[in-house]
């Protein structure tokens, strides 16, 4: 009996897609603070390589999450319609090109924000998600600001 209520309460909907949600806002949020803090130069872009390498961990985790739940499934609204077509629609120009090298960089550029957008208009549920990743974009703000203040 015990082992039946353990089993039913891990496979709620509810608590399966709570535990995506609140990955999602973490991950995001820490993504959030950790490019505020690395240096960005010109020659080696750490910034961006720690960006891109944020994004496909949190696409990723989300994605394996949401298939490990059995609910891959996109939000009814909006957002989601527009940034899979564009995404599509880019990939399509991606193909048809002749310049690939040039295309390659704009490529991945729509695939990182597609892979972030997604995550996040799919797995924010409630304000408090939206708290986290607010209150983590104002810490990285402020780390960004003080961080040029002390450059100069």
């Amino acid at each position: 009996m015990a082992v039946k209520q353990i089993q039913a309460k891990h496979t709620e909907p509810g608590n399966a897609e709570r535990v995506i949600n609140d990955i999602t806002a973490w991950l995001v949020s820490i993504m959030l603070v950790a490019t505020a803090v690395l240096p960005d130069a010109k020659v080696v872009r750490l910034k961006l390589q720690g960006f891109e390498i944020a994004v496909f961990c949190i696409f990723v985790l989300w994605l394996a999450a949401s298939l490990f739940a059995g609910r891959l499934k996109l939000k009814k609204g909006l957002f989601n319609l527009p940034v899979v077509l564009y995404a599509g629609v880019f990939t399509l120009f991606y193909i048809l090109t002749p310049d690939k090298h040039i295309a390659q960089q704009e490529f991945r550029r729509v695939l990182l924000c597609a892979g972030i957008l997604l995550p996040i208009a799919n797995s924010f549920s409630g304000i408090a998600d939206i708290k986290k990743v607010f209150f983590a974009l104002l810490v990285s703000v402020f780390t960004g600001s003080l961080y040029g203040i002390l450059q100069y």
